[in-house]
């Protein structure tokens, strides 16, 4: 367990005795920015500013405490969003600290909850991966080198036709995209581990439409497209949720911000957009391609109405709405995927050769993510399993409103 001491300042506010755990890690992955302490020094001091914590990631023996100072001019905390068990230190004053000992080994990742957590988010500061290793009978790990951040590329000037974003092992570059009306965005997974581009729920509880890239392994891409303008606020869920990767993933929020007009050609000519092939019988239709997936990604209709789908393609694909592989059982916090927001909502086109269409009518309201089955994608969950799970390259949705 990790326990409370009193603050070094003279806060009123004592920390929370710590909670019982019973989770024992036995290996723990290399941490390339760790603060290495030896058993006689098994205290790490950690600084919290207005803009971020450092060092990112600190490594104790068993039994060892680490120390938050607030060097900042407004109130930060430090809580736990994975790891044996949850820690809070409470709010820490600017010239206050805070201390807990870690008494159980194990990986522990937080962030600041007052900058970053529970529908907040502070722009100036960086969200990223916090890390604390709690170190089995005092062993230390070996000293590592602390590679070169990836720097995160300006955002351009104006609204694009079109725009690619480039995901790292330690960002998404440009942070920043401004984008035309109807404009599409290809995330590329330039890196060595699964990243995704994903939604953040105040983004949806703001009325946009959701988007989920799925995994993205080495060298894989996905196209989204947006037809409603606002400002989307994404992430990596694999890095910055699931906590399934390594640490060092910038966790600071990006955006792509699509502008109310589409884009103008040099001529002044509006920039064609991709319209579906109308589907016989269908309120909304949607275009099946082999290179772009589902065009709109997203749809919206009414209780009551029907989505078409037309495979555009020159090879099969499917349209199959997101399930948990054990069906009836709680969906694992590792699936790569987003689950419909209501049960009992149930399709599959089965193989849809080049040309030909299917069609389905929702009959109650809610979001249905949905996948192409014809292009799974396997992916290795080593840091928890060593186990293999699928996803795929191609996701929609159909928001169904009342």
């Amino acid at each position: 367990m990790y326990s409370a001491m009193k603050p070094f300042s003279s806060a009123p506010a004592r920390l929370a005795a710590g909670l019982a755990m019973v989770l024992a890690i036995v290996c723990l992955p290399s941490l390339a920015s760790a603060q290495v302490l030896t058993s006689q020094n098994a205290t790490a001091s950690v600084t919290i500013t207005d803009t971020g914590i450092s060092p990112a990631s600190v490594t104790i023996p068993q039994g060892g405490s680490v120390t938050w100072t607030n060097k900042g001019n407004r109130t930060h905390t430090a809580d736990s969003t994975g790891g044996p068990s949850t820690f809070n230190t409470a709010g820490i004053g600017p010239g206050s600290s805070a201390t807990l000992v870690f008494t159980v080994p194990g990986l522990y990742a937080y962030t600041a909850g007052t900058d970053c957590l529970h529908g907040v988010y502070i722009e100036t500061f960086t969200c990223g991966d916090y890390t604390i290793a709690v170190l089995a009978n005092g062993a230390l790990p070996q000293a590592a080198t602390t590679p070169t951040p990836t720097p995160i590329a300006p955002a351009q000037a104006g609204p694009l036709p079109a725009a690619t974003v480039t995901i790292s092992d330690a960002t998404f570059a440009p942070a920043t995209t401004e984008i035309a009306l109807d404009a599409n965005v290809t995330f590329t997974n330039n890196g060595t581990r699964v990243h995704s581009a994903t939604l953040t729920p105040d983004s949806v509880s703001s009325g946009l439409p959701f988007f989920d890239t799925g995994g993205l392994g080495p060298g894989q891409s996905k196209t989204v497209g947006f037809t409603v303008p606002g400002t989307y606020v994404y992430y990596s869920t694999p890095d910055c949720f699931d906590k399934s990767n390594a640490p060092g993933f910038n966790c600071g929020y990006y955006t792509i911000v699509v502008d109310s007009s589409p884009a103008v050609s040099p001529t002044g000519q509006a920039a064609p957009t991709p319209t579906p092939v109308p589907v016989a019988g269908a309120s909304a239709s949607v275009t099946i391609d082999d290179v772009n997936g589902f065009t709109p990604n997203t749809v919206t209709i009414h209780v009551g109405q029907t989505v078409g789908w037309y495979n555009a393609g020159t090879v099969t694909h499917s349209v199959v709405i997101n399930q948990n592989f054990i069906l009836g059982a709680p969906a694992p916090w590792w699936l790569p995927y987003q689950l419909p927001s209501v049960g009992g909502v149930s399709f599959n086109s089965g193989g849809l050769a080049p040309k030909q269409t299917f069609n389905y009518t929702f009959t109650v309201a809610g979001t249905f993510p949905y996948h192409s089955s014809t292009e799974p994608i396997y992916l290795v969950n080593n840091p928890n399993c060593s186990c293999t799970f699928t996803t795929y390259k191609f996701f929609g949705t159909v928001v169904v409103l009342p």
